[in-house]
């Protein structure tokens, strides 16, 4: 018979997180140029475990200065962005990182580039929101508004060519069509 699930504390995770940075920081230590893995590695424990997404974006663009032909490092580098609300950033990023993987012979590399369209529409989708919120506050304040429709109608058309049917972008659009 199968073994059994493996069942942690939380303080166990914690201690094997921490384990594992240990001998990712060693690793990095060692061969401090070429493990790009490492760097990728690690960023994700900082981001995810201990919530520090600033280091996590210093380790995630060494990468990605290591090797740039690599799309990981652009991937890691975008959802580090993104978690902090540079979207602009996060966009430029996805964009990179899907040239490289669309351009790839890699049957991998296609699953991986469709696997980031969700991540990129939301993207696109919390710019278009924050744009719209601009437009509504100086509609509210009395400003001379541009016209309707403007940049958060092209932002949530953006996110929708990248996921049809994603449902923020769609209701963001129509609000902005109706608006007009």
């Amino acid at each position: 018979k199968g073994a059994k699930p493996l069942r942690l504390s939380i303080e166990e995770r914690a201690a094997l997180w921490a384990e594992a940075a240990r001998a990712l920081n060693k690793s990095i230590d060692e061969a401090p140029r070429i493990f790009y893995e490492g760097y990728i590695a690690l960023s994700t424990v900082k981001l995810e475990f201990e919530k520090d997404p600033d280091a996590a974006l210093e380790l995630v663009q060494i990468a990605s200065e290591i090797d740039p032909s690599k799309p990981q490092g652009h991937v890691s580098t975008a959802r580090v962005l993104a978690s902090r609300g540079r979207h602009d950033e996060a966009i430029s990023s996805f964009l990179t990182a899907l040239g490289l993987l669309t351009s790839s012979q890699n049957p991998e590399d296609a699953e991986v580039a469709a696997s980031l369209k969700p991540d990129l529409a939301a993207c696109y989708t919390a710019k278009g929101t924050a744009a719209a919120e601009a437009a509504n506050a100086a509609a509210a304040a009395g400003q001379p508004a541009a016209a309707r429709g403007g940049d958060a109608e092209k932002f949530f058309e953006a996110a929708l060519q990248y996921v049809p049917d994603h449902a923020a972008a769609k209701l963001g659009l129509a609000e902005e069509l109706f608006l007009r």
